[in-house]
């Protein structure tokens, strides 16, 4: 993913920190939906059951200020490189998780974002809402979304290393570096 998403010039160092912020965010937002207290409470089993089938999980963060920061964020999220899918390969789950100070968002700033997302993905896409209360962020809005599931087009080999399928830690390092 890198290699696509990087001109030719870029250094190793550039891209890797890249990928090491999105992913950092990414597993922080995947924590605070465990376990900070939300107005629309995830928890590990959505986790869990996203992740439950297979496939590769793409991610993307994004983050916004003021009047337009939900969908400013989830612009940022759904235009992240290392979300990019492939439409021959939609997901089979999409949790979004947003994290702001909800004494200060409007309702109609988070519709706007979730119309973006609901705009981004098939219908037959199952969407999960996770709103997490966070009164430090202020007029910041955090927008993290992962698109699971997304299903290999050809399988693979079905013994490496003497167990059945990919080693996990091939398949992430694979999918950087597509």
């Amino acid at each position: 993913r890198l290699r696509t998403t990087f001109d030719a010039r870029v250094t190793m160092k550039e891209a890797f920190k890249f990928a090491d912020t999105v992913l950092i965010q990414g597993v922080q937002s995947i924590v605070d939906i465990i376990n900070k207290p939300g107005i629309l409470n995830g928890d590990f089993a959505d986790i869990e059951a996203a992740f439950r089938n297979g496939g590769d999980a793409f991610i993307g963060t994004g983050q916004g200020h003021g009047e337009e920061a939900v969908r400013d964020a989830t612009q940022q999220a759904l235009q992240n490189p290392l979300l990019k899918l492939d439409p021959e390969r939609p997901p089979a789950n999409v949790i979004v998780s947003v994290s702001a100070n909800w004494d200060h968002l409007e309702l109609s700033g988070l519709q706007s974002g979730l119309n973006l997302i609901n705009g981004h993905y098939q219908a037959s896409v199952p969407i999960s809402l996770c709103a997490v209360d966070d009164p430090e962020l202020h007029d910041k809005v955090l927008v993290t979304v992962l698109a699971t599931g997304c299903k290999e087009q050809q399988p693979f080999p079905k013994h490496i290393h003497g167990k059945v399928g990919p080693s996990p830690f091939l398949i992430g390092v694979a999918s950087v570096f597509d």
